[in-house]
């Protein structure tokens, strides 16, 4: 008589990904006002439509809208105080868009802590906008590992919703993608974070 197996299941090295349905707690018109017109084609924003693209490398998106920072900042602590991490602040933000046939390349953010990714406003049915894609960073120490089926345990990428009102907070070293997006229009607000003991050094002209 065969004897039942007693096993004990270790998640180790968990990766937190955090997310936020703030819809309520901002006027998503008020976020994009504006904004188009200093949008400029970006390399990571794969599209043929005129007027996507993002305000990266312009000044602080967010630095505009202080009672967002404010509220991006809360969710930051968050995550800050959920992972135990030291005090960690709003560094840099751009707003991106993305119309019907868009789609953003994989990329990670160097020189940041945790990043942001957050949907303001979307043009048109949520179910039509394509989810945050995760990519895990152990594909390449899987050389020898062949998986016959994908599950939980072996997915080498992680998707979340990326509906009208979403933040994702995530570590910035996590390379991340979205597949083509279907709506007519959406907006994503991205940002870095830094130790907030570096905190005079950003004021610094």
């Amino acid at each position: 008589m065969s004897e039942e197996l007693k096993i004990t299941e270790v998640t180790a090295f968990p990766t937190l990904f955090l997310g936020f349905d703030l819809r309520e707690l901002y006027d998503k018109d008020k976020v994009v006002e504006g904004v188009d017109k200093l949008i400029t084609p970006h390399g990571l924003i794969e599209s043929k439509n005129e007027g996507d693209g993002s305000t990266w490398g312009s000044s602080s998106y967010l630095e505009e809208h202080p009672e967002l920072t404010n509220l991006m900042q809360r969710c930051v602590d968050a995550y800050v105080e959920k992972l135990k991490l030291e005090p960690l602040g709003i560094w840099n933000s751009w707003i991106n868009k993305g119309s019907h046939g868009s789609k953003t390349n994989p990329h990670r953010h160097e020189g940041s802590v945790i990043s942001g990714a957050f949907y303001p406003k979307i043009v048109g049915d949520n179910r039509n906008s394509p989810p945050l894609q995760l990519h895990s960073p152990l594909k390449p120490y899987h050389m020898s590992t062949i998986f016959v089926e994908q599950n939980e345990y072996n997915s080498y990428v992680q998707e979340v919703p990326a509906w009208e009102g979403m933040l994702w907070l995530f570590p910035s070293w996590c390379e991340h993608s979205t597949a083509i997006n279907y709506t007519e229009a959406r907006y994503c607000i991205s940002f870095n974070t830094y130790p907030r003991k570096f905190e005079s050094l950003k004021k610094v002209d």
